[in-house]
């Protein structure tokens, strides 16, 4: 059986990342915020909103 990964990175509608750990999940979303020009980052676990931030707002989990 495959194991599926728990949390997903979009950013802009697009996944970026996948991974089953969370530590450098935020800090690569703000990387890619900031490179990219990105308006709006989402953390999803299990497809369901984990956490979410616009490019002018802080984390909101």
């Amino acid at each position: 059986m495959a194991r599926k990964e728990m949390y997903t990175l979009k950013v802009d509608g697009r996944v970026v990342w996948t991974s089953n750990r969370l530590p450098y999940m935020k800090k690569i979303a703000n990387e890619t915020l900031e490179l990219d020009n990105g308006f709006f980052a989402e953390i999803l676990r299990y497809n369901k909103t984990y956490s979410t931030r616009f490019y002018n707002t802080k984390w909101n989990r």
